[in-house]
């Protein structure tokens, strides 16, 4: 009785944590040997597959699993019958990188994103963010590298007031590109801003005052104006509901003639009051 020879073969079916180990039983010495391989990230192995009964010039294949992704691993053949036990040549394998996976969570405030790499797939992956104002996006942060565990954040910029916007994290390797869920977030009104306007249609106890509402900062605003002695004001008028470039005006009556009064617009929303200039004018 000879002992067996066999050669071991290539690995095939590498996937990032799965690979199929191939050999060949080239002489079975006389008899049905048991046939499997050893493998491990280095030598002395470490891990043994199941065996499985061959005779000479027939093939045998073991699956392994739980591999981890982006390493390299060992393995080599073996073939057993009563006369002892012969082993191949040793070969090595690869697996790839695994897609990597992302957690996107809550905005900071109305400009920070952010989001977490939850698994990088094995190698350090490119990160950020899509965004914009529907499901579409139409903006992508710049990339930054992580790996498993890190967060990513960036800030964006230039965004609308009062306006809700959409956005996802994202994760690039070698394998492809991981898509977080989709959030979203809505940025406040912006304070407004408002022009007060020259004095019209003066009289001994009355007059008309005007502004221009410039910018409502993303809604409707409540318009007049404060009056009064001096820039302290002490009165304020009736208040009209306007929106971008649109004009207001409020009489008054019940002036003291030839007195010099001063007076300048306001336009408030959610987000607070805006102030025009002070004016003056003389009954």
């Amino acid at each position: 009785m000879a002992a067996p020879t066999v050669t071991t073969d290539e690995a095939t079916s590498v996937e990032a944590t799965i690979a199929t180990l191939n050999g060949t039983l080239d002489g079975d010495g006389g008899e049905a040997c048991e046939c499997g391989f050893e493998w491990g990230k280095d030598v002395p192995y470490g891990n043994t597959t199941p065996s499985e009964s061959k005779t000479a010039g027939q093939t045998f294949s073991q699956p392994i699993t739980g591999l981890q992704p982006k390493t390299t691993y060992r393995f080599r053949a073996f073939a057993t019958n009563s006369a002892g036990t012969s082993y191949g040549t040793i070969r090595t394998f690869t697996t790839p990188a695994r897609l990597p996976t992302t957690t996107i969570n809550p905005a900071t405030g109305t400009s920070a994103l952010n989001g977490t790499l939850d698994d990088d797939g094995g190698e350090a992956c490119d990160c950020g963010f899509e965004w914009g104002e529907t499901e579409a996006y139409g903006n992508t942060t710049p990339a930054q590298s992580r790996r498993t565990g890190q967060s990513v954040l960036q800030t964006i910029g230039e965004l609308l007031p009062d306006t809700t916007y959409h956005f996802r994290a994202f994760a690039t390797n070698s394998r492809g590109t991981d898509y977080g869920a989709d959030r979203s977030f809505s940025t406040p009104a912006a304070l407004p801003t408002a022009t007060t306007d020259p004095a019209t249609e003066l009289g001994a106890i009355e007059a008309n005052l005007n502004g221009t509402l410039d910018g409502d900062g993303g809604e409707a605003c409540d318009c007049g104006f404060e009056l009064g002695l001096d820039t302290g004001y002490g009165t304020i008028t009736a208040t009209e509901s306007k929106t971008t470039d649109q004009t207001f005006s409020q009489v008054i009556g019940g002036l003291v003639p030839n007195t010099t009064y001063h007076f300048r617009a306001f336009a408030t929303n959610s987000s607070g009051t805006g102030y025009g200039a002070d004016r003056t004018f003389t009954t």
